[in-house]
C-alpha cells in the first residue's frame, strides 16, 4: 500500500517541474485537460457566432429614425408648455398691471373689440348694458390687450 504525497507536496513538485510560480501553484487546482479543451471549443463557437452577428442596416436607420421622431415630438411638447406658461405668466403681469394702474378690459360681446379703460367707466358701462359689454378677466387677456 502506497501513501499519496500531502497536496502541497505535489504542488510545489508541479510548480518546479512546469516553472509555475509557488504562490499560482498553491492557489489553483491542477489542471482538468478535459474541460480545458471544452473551453477552447466553446470559445472558439461563440467567436465565430459573434463575428457572424450582424446589425441590417436598414433596420437601423429606421430606429435612428424613430428615436429622432420622438425627440423632436418631445421637443414641441416641451415648447409648447413653456410658450402656455409664458402666456399665463404675461396676463397674470398684465392683469397687476392694471390692477395697480385701475385698469380694466372692455368687451363688446357681439362683436368681440376689446380696450382698455378706467375701472370705474367700465364698471359703469357694463352695469349701464350687462348684455352688450362684459369685464374680461386676466385669464382671457390676449396679448393685443
Amino acid at each position: 500500500m502506497t501513501i499519496p504525497p500531502p497536496r502541497r507536496l505535489l504542488r510545489c513538485v508541479l510548480a518546479l517541474v512546469f516553472c509555475w510560480p509557488l504562490s499560482v501553484a498553491s492557489a489553483a487546482p491542477l489542471p482538468d485537460r478535459v474541460a480545458a479543451l471544452g473551453l477552447q471549443r466553446d470559445f472558439a463557437r461563440m467567436l465565430s457566432v459573434w463575428r457572424s452577428w450582424s446589425l441590417n442596416p436598414q433596420l437601423l436607420r429606421d430606429r435612428l429614425q424613430e428615436a429622432a421622431n420622438t425627440m423632436r415630438q418631445t421637443g414641441e411638447i416641451l415648447r409648447r408648455a413653456a410658450r402656455g406658461q409664458s402666456d399665463a405668466f404675461d396676463r397674470a403681469n398684465k392683469g397687476f398691471g392694471y390692477y395697480i394702474r385701475s385698469v380694466e378690459v372692455l368687451e363688446q360681446t357681439a362683436s368681440g373689440k376689446r380696450g382698455s379703460f378706467d375701472r370705474d367707466f367700465a364698471d359703469a358701462v357694463v352695469r349701464a348694458d350687462p348684455t352688450r359689454y362684459r369685464l374680461v378677466p386676466p385669464s382671457q387677456y390676449r396679448p393685443t390687450d
